[in-house]
């Protein structure tokens, strides 16, 4: 009767719920009040398994411990439902907590110095505004698309929830810790792709820096090799992987970022336009690898910022639109478009930043 089972809640999450009682709970003897209103204990005829349930004449149904501290007391009446603990509960109900939280994010800058007045760049306050106030979450499972122009703060925003930056105000928690405090928890859990720094080691080949990557992430030799095999074979450069990275154009290196981010299986993933200089085959093999493989189970949670519109619908379960620093929108495409009375992704953009110039119906937001 009590013990594990598994509960469904909100949103269709189904999560193991354990109601199996502390050994010290099952030996105390359960009390409930007679219709005299004295206490006395329940008899099943067994050696206390359990809690154990009796039927006061008034027809209420109570559970009540004894002499274990930490225990819990349940009482459900018609008027009275109460669960309390003083440092935990017996009934743990592992409610999915969201694979990236941010509150109130912010995140400014010292004004940029040039000459001599670079040496007290350190020293100014920071005014230059990066992000102002962003707050959002992404589910597990869920894929997110930030949205913005140059300058909107999306590297900002990557940069900080893969703990490259330290955010002014504000807090971020992935895959349930802290970016600031939990820092070399939340890089075990992340895999993190920027279009533009790579951070390989320019005279090793491929697939020393894919080795060396992979015993960072605690990989050992047996998987690292089986898991680069995969991913050169996925990505397409198995024929450079005993080259120098400095000899590979900059599509490939591109590749290369992208299966480092993938080495260790991550529960989240943060991409940084993710297909920048990648040729129109390599980008559609890449997003058709993203939607099969990463995203088709519901076990790795995606946030990624793309100037690529038809990459945000194909990928995306909604999208943020993000415009100097703020968060002005975060939906489903198709409500983005019935709210703003839009017919395209472009033109909720445009009509979301306030943008009236006339564009062209290319694939890129100006």
């Amino acid at each position: 009767m009590w013990g594990p089972f598994y509960l469904t809640g909100a949103h269709g999450y189904t999560r193991f719920v354990n109601l199996t009682l502390p050994a010290a709970a099952q030996r105390t003897p359960h009390r409930t009040r007679n219709s005299a209103g004295g206490a006395r204990p329940v008899q099943d005829g067994s050696t206390g398994r359990g809690p154990q349930f009796s039927r006061p004449e008034d027809g209420s149904t109570s559970l009540r411990s004894s002499g274990h501290k930490d225990f819990f007391c349940l009482e459900h009446t018609e008027a009275e439902s109460r669960l309390s603990s003083n440092r935990r509960q017996a009934i743990r109900f592992l409610v999915p907590e969201a694979a990236i939280t941010v509150e109130a994010l912010a995140k400014s800058f010292p004004p940029a110095r040039s000459g001599w007045r670079t040496f007290f760049q350190p020293f100014d306050k920071p005014t230059a505004v990066a992000l102002a106030g962003v707050s959002f979450e992404v589910k597990e499972g869920e894929a997110l698309a930030i949205l913005g122009a140059n300058g909107a703060g999306k590297s900002t925003l990557l940069r900080i929830l893969a703990t490259l930056l330290v955010p002014t105000r504000g807090h971020a928690r992935v895959a349930g810790h802290d970016t600031v405090q939990q820092s070399r928890e939340v890089r075990r859990r992340l895999g993190y792709h920027a279009g533009t720094d790579h951070g390989f080691y320019a005279r090793l080949t491929a697939r020393e820096n894919l080795l060396f990557f992979c015993q960072l992430n605690l990989l050992s030799s047996s998987a690292a090799a089986q898991r680069i095999s995969q991913l050169a074979e996925q990505f397409q450069f198995g024929q450079v992987l005993d080259r120098q990275v400095r000899t590979l154009s900059t599509g490939t290196v591109q590749r290369l970022s992208l299966a480092r981010a993938l080495l260790h299986g991550p529960s989240v993933l943060l991409l940084d336009e993710p297909t920048r200089s990648l040729d129109a085959i390599a980008a559609a093999e890449f997003r058709r690898f993203l939607k099969s493989e990463i995203l088709r189970y519901g076990q790795t949670s995606l946030l990624f910022a793309s100037h690529t519109l038809p990459e945000v619908e194909l990928l995306a379960d909604r999208v943020a639109v993000i415009h100097a620093g703020r968060l002005l929108a975060c939906d489903t495409t198709s409500t983005l478009k019935l709210s703003t009375g839009a017919s395209s992704l472009e033109e909720v953009f445009l009509r979301l930043t306030g943008k009236n110039a006339a564009t062209s119906s290319g694939e890129r937001v100006p």
